[in-house]
């Protein structure tokens, strides 16, 4: 009752519950087939099964300890109007519902220890209707785990993601994280990037027009928090590898509701047969960029 208060109350959505299974001896519930859509049936986020086993440690622990949970087919709907509005932001509760000013407060992250948690069959798809035509992606399976979590100091949070796009690409992210002070690093990978995938979603912003090739990328990265304010940033590709990569030149651009929209030439401007990275380094506290090493092969302009 108090979830639909604040989902239906609160937030003016809508919210659909299969079944909540409780089961106190075994310190496990379950609650299936969740659906909040706004208020006309359009779809923002969803699951199939949640399940969470509490463990006992809780009792002499002095924290919520959770041994397992598993998230079963989430889905996440998000579209970005022409008028550049998200449509999650819904589901966080108005400004004028926030906690009054006079009231106390207690900022400090609650105990809580989280032995394993499993996402499995996920997807996500994101349409952007403010350009012409509109850009659509669509991931899907998504699988995702996270082991050893705690709102605790020190304890590391070591995390899996992986997720494929109905067209081909694919994604390798793992890394960990802490909360207090908040640290982040990790390393992912990208494969089967094609030029239709760049022109799509960065042609816009692109002075030519990607017509040909296939990228593949593993990075890593370092986010840490200072405790004078601000954050340091460091990246690093470790390697880059491009093949058959083909420009053609944007001879003619007329803006538009989309963005800018062009004739191109016939034949490609530049052809690489082959692209190689190794070893930039990228560190945003020292505004400093190091390229490393750098290869082209069968080259024509």
């Amino acid at each position: 009752d108090a979830v639909r208060a604040h989902v239906e109350g609160r937030l003016g959505l809508q919210l659909a519950i299969g079944r909540v299974e409780v089961a106190p001896f075994s310190l496990s519930a379950r609650v299936t087939d969740v659906a909040i859509t706004t208020p006309d049936a359009a779809p923002l986020v969803s699951f199939g099964e949640l399940g969470v086993d509490l463990s006992a440690a809780s009792l002499w622990r002095r924290s919520l300890v959770i041994a397992r949970a598993e998230l079963i087919a989430p889905r996440i709907d998000a579209t970005l109007s022409a008028d550049r509005r998200l449509n999650l932001l819904a589901l966080l509760p108005p400004a004028d519902t926030a906690r009054p000013p006079d009231s106390p407060g207690d900022d400090a992250l609650p105990a809580i220890d989280l032995a394993e948690f499993v996402v499995s069959a996920g997807a996500a798809s994101f349409e952007d209707r403010g350009r012409e035509p509109a850009l659509r992606v669509e991931l899907r399976p998504i699988e995702f785990t996270l082991r050893d979590f705690s709102t605790r100091r020190d304890t590391g949070n070591r995390y899996r993601l992986q997720a494929r796009a109905v067209s081909g690409e694919s994604l390798q992210w793992q890394g960990s994280f802490d909360l207090q002070p908040f640290a982040a690093r990790g390393e992912f990978s990208l494969a089967g990037v094609t030029a239709s995938t760049v022109q799509r979603y960065a042609g816009e912003l692109l002075p030519f027009d990607v017509t040909d090739g296939r990228l593949r990328l593993t990075a890593g990265y370092e986010v840490v928090a200072r405790q004078q304010g601000g954050v340091d940033v460091r990246a690093s590709v470790e390697r880059l590898d491009a093949a058959n990569l083909a420009f053609k030149e944007r001879v003619a651009g007329i803006p538009g509701a989309g963005g800018p929209t062009a004739a191109a030439a016939e034949d490609p401007a530049v052809r690489i047969s082959g692209l190689a990275l190794r070893g930039a380094r990228v560190d945003l506290g020292e505004q400093r960029v190091d390229l490393g090493r750098v290869g082209v092969q069968g080259l024509q302009v």
